[in-house]
């Protein structure tokens, strides 16, 4: 980032008069890096866009229902949408922790839905689950073997929520690199807390390309769970087209750009 913006380029006046100190500060950061990876990666913007177009269409599509047992089903996809805009919007602003912790939420929202849809009583299951006896019944049914359970059918999904887990909900090594350094001065110890941004831009890049690629998968369930009423809107084909053909492209310029390599494969 070149020239450092004013407070007056970053913030509305009702946020001048009313955050100060150092949240000031650190709310100036957050948006700072909004602008500046959005400038900087107009297509993955472009590609965020795109699919969240495809999201709220598809939602217009069902808003109204003859059969009710796809009620709270859609209700838990509605929230994985929420949550995913709420996501994209932590990763442009450089919080990728949280972003991805948000980001597993809404596959778990993803998934409770599609298996709700396998079998009616599941859907009392989940509804019931505050009653008394109902959080070992609701654990039998939605908790146990998750990849083979709740997961089944949601396999790449299934392997996203692991490695968001890792990376950003649970605290581990992984999902605290970037945000803690230590600093070692003079034999004191001294630990530097990075609350927004990223030092490696390129690693940023292909990170949220990935998150974006989840949020498409999160789609494609949705659409597959909902695909006799879906399939329907021409226009909605059309732009699913559009998107595939655009994410497959803006991969290919990725791989080229950063020199991305295939990964390596195991030998046994």
């Amino acid at each position: 980032m070149s020239d450092e913006p004013k407070d007056s380029d970053l913030l509305a006046p009702f946020e001048i008069a009313n955050i100060t100190g150092e949240y000031r500060d650190y709310y100036k950061a957050k948006r700072n890096n909004f602008r500046f990876y959005i400038q900087e990666f107009t297509e993955l913007w472009e590609q965020y866009q795109k699919l969240d177009a495809i999201w709220l269409r598809e939602l217009r599509d069902i808003q109204s229902f003859t059969d009710e047992t796809l009620l709270f089903p859609a209700v838990l996809f509605v929230n994985a949408h929420a949550k995913i805009r709420i996501s994209v919007e932590l990763a442009f602003a450089g919080c990728l922790q949280e972003a991805r912790s948000l980001l597993r939420d809404a596959i778990e929202c993803v998934a409770h839905g599609h298996h709700m849809l396998k079998d009616p009583e599941l859907q009392r299951i989940w509804t019931e689950k505050d009653k008394l006896g109902g959080a070992k019944i609701f654990q039998k049914a939605f908790q146990e073997s998750k990849k083979d359970n709740l997961f089944a059918g949601l396999g790449e999904l299934h392997t996203q929520y692991g490695r968001l887990s890792e990376t950003g909900s649970h605290p581990t090594l992984r999902s605290l690199a970037n945000r803690v350094v230590f600093e070692d001065t003079l034999g004191t110890h001294a630990i530097k807390v990075n609350y927004t941004g990223v030092a490696d831009t390129h690693a940023w890049a292909t990170e949220v390309f990935t998150l974006l690629c989840t949020c498409s998968t999160m789609e494609r369930a949705f659409f597959n769970d909902f695909e006799l009423r879906l399939q329907l809107d021409d226009r909605l084909t059309e732009m699913r087209r559009d998107f595939q053909s655009y994410k497959e492209t803006l991969r290919q310029t990725l791989i080229v750009r950063y020199n991305i390599q295939p990964p390596k494969q195991s030998r046994n």
